[in-house]
């Protein structure tokens, strides 16, 4: 999952430059998904493995996701 929030990140980077909007689409179509599919409604927190794990690194990562999500394309570059 920590890996996704920096490959997704590095995704807006280029959609930045493109101007191609598939990427915050991939990005937004993948967090809904494990929204959907992993979270624990109890909780909140989402289990990415079959033991029921919930690594607070691996939630942070989640949560980082959907906070870029949220940015506006313009400040997409100031991602690093």
């Amino acid at each position: 999952m920590y890996f996704n929030s920096i490959f997704f990140k590095n995704l807006l980077l280029l959609e930045a430059a493109t101007k191609n909007g598939k990427y915050h689409q991939a990005m937004a179509d993948y967090t809904d998904q494990l929204w959907s599919t992993m979270r624990d409604p109890a909780t909140g927190l989402v289990r990415f493995d079959a033991a029921g794990g919930t690594e607070a690194i691996q939630q942070a990562a989640f949560a980082q996701i959907y906070a870029v999500l949220a940015w506006p394309r313009a400040k997409w570059r100031a991602l690093y």
